[in-house]
């Protein structure tokens, strides 16, 4: 991607999370993105074929930034750091995208990373993990919200601690 058209999609992506701080996605334009960004209707639509693709994008990148490595521990420490440097993002995320790829990427991604911390401690039971994962994630989800709307409250890595607590307590570690 040329510097140009990188340039472009940061300013849209930038005027994006700006109007999604003061309201939800649904009642965002197209209009308001390209008055904030300063590029026409035609740019936009170059470079995304709606807001919802920007959304995708932005979910993306956050992804990628959320699981460096293989570490569980490192990798939820990791996951509330951006979840934290991305509030706007995450409150609407949480309140209105979750059947989304970014939540299949996340159970995906941790639930292997999980199994393969419970099998190094010899407390994987093969037979009834998926009943303990889904149990673990779909908890851990409604925990992340709440989480979010009380501001972030405790800092990530405190947050880490107890969130791990919960689901190591769950497998019982």
């Amino acid at each position: 991607m040329d510097r140009r058209t990188a340039y472009t999609r940061m300013v849209i992506k930038q005027a994006f999370l700006k109007y999604l701080s003061d309201k939800p996605l649904e009642q965002i334009t197209i209009k308001e993105i390209c008055l904030e960004a300063n590029i026409n209707r035609a740019t936009f639509y170059r470079n995304y074929k709606d807001l919802y693709d920007v959304f995708e994008e932005i979910e993306n990148d956050l992804m990628q930034e959320a699981f460096p490595n293989g570490a569980v521990e490192y990798d939820i420490t990791q996951l509330l750091e951006v979840i934290y440097n991305n509030q706007v993002f995450y409150k609407e995320f949480f309140n209105n995208h979750l059947q989304s790829n970014f939540i299949k990427n996340i159970t995906d991604e941790m639930k292997e990373s999980f199994a393969n911390t419970l099998k190094e401690k010899n407390v994987y039971d093969e037979q009834n993990y998926n009943y303990y994962f889904h149990f673990a994630i779909h908890g851990a989800t409604g925990f992340l919200k709440e989480w979010l709307d009380n501001g972030c409250v405790p800092p990530p890595k405190k947050f880490s601690v107890l969130l791990l607590r919960m689901c190591y307590n769950l497998f019982d570690m």
